[in-house]
């Protein structure tokens, strides 16, 4: 089931809110498996979510597995969102040291 078909089923849900679940739905990216970006070799899509979509990737050059989080494009047009996904990745980037 779809995003908007997940949200669309839950009882209580608002007109607003389901107008919400299409917009989330239609940001997605989608990105193909085995797709490069960069040096990083997509191997599978782990979740979605309302800040955009995590896929299992390939570190080519270090040869390690990581986590690959893509901000939808409509989304990257919000200055406090990309700050936001800034301070997120610059918090998991901390612990992982």
């Amino acid at each position: 089931m779809s995003f908007n078909g997940l949200v669309s089923a839950k009882p209580g849900v608002t007109a607003r809110g389901r107008r919400v679940a299409r917009l989330l739905a239609e940001c997605l990216t989608k990105l193909a498996p085995a797709a490069r970006v960069g040096r990083y070799q997509l191997v599978s899509a782990i979740g979605a979510g309302g800040m955009g979509e995590v896929y299992r990737a390939r570190d080519t050059r270090l040869a390690r597995d990581v986590a690959i989080k893509v901000l939808p494009d409509v989304l990257s047009r919000d200055r406090e969102r990309v700050a936001r996904f800034e301070r997120e990745g610059r918090a998991l980037g901390d612990g992982a040291q």
